[in-house]
């Protein structure tokens, strides 16, 4: 986002905002029958019993950095999902012409923040989200 300049005592102002939807590359680890142990590439010990359960491993990339030790960092690709584009720019529209103060207190009066209840943020997926990404699909 990118925020006016603003006198001392006033809150800055958000002039423009975007967003850059990424996707984390993962693989399904499927563990064992039998319950055995594993270890990662940072050395974690992972010990599993049960088939009931598959996993996400993020994939990682392997870089060196200037000390030499090894960096394992998540390789992203660019995301393309509707809904979450959709949602994303919903806010982004939102943001403009707001100072920080009152984003600070919509989150925490729950408008926008994590504080919302999970049926709380599935209502607002079903009656404003879903309906506009169906509306434009059909055209």
């Amino acid at each position: 986002a990118q925020l006016s300049e603003c006198a001392s005592k006033s809150s800055p102002t958000i002039v423009q905002a975007s967003y850059h939807a990424k996707r984390v590359m993962a693989t399904v680890v499927h563990p064992s029958k039998n319950g055995s142990n594993s270890n990662d590439a940072n050395g974690t010990t992972t010990t599993t019993t049960s088939t009931a359960h598959h996993f996400l491993k993020p994939l990682t990339t392997t870089q060196r950095d200037t000390t030499t030790s090894t960096l394992h960092r998540p390789i992203l690709t660019s995301c393309t999902c509707p809904t979450l584009h959709h949602l994303a720019q919903q806010t982004v529209n939102h943001l403009p012409g707001k100072t920080l103060a009152q984003m600070r207190n919509e989150i925490d009066m729950g408008m926008v923040g994590s504080r919302s209840s999970v049926a709380f943020r599935h209502t607002v997926l079903r009656e404003n989200v879903l309906p506009a990404i169906a509306s434009s699909s059909s055209m």
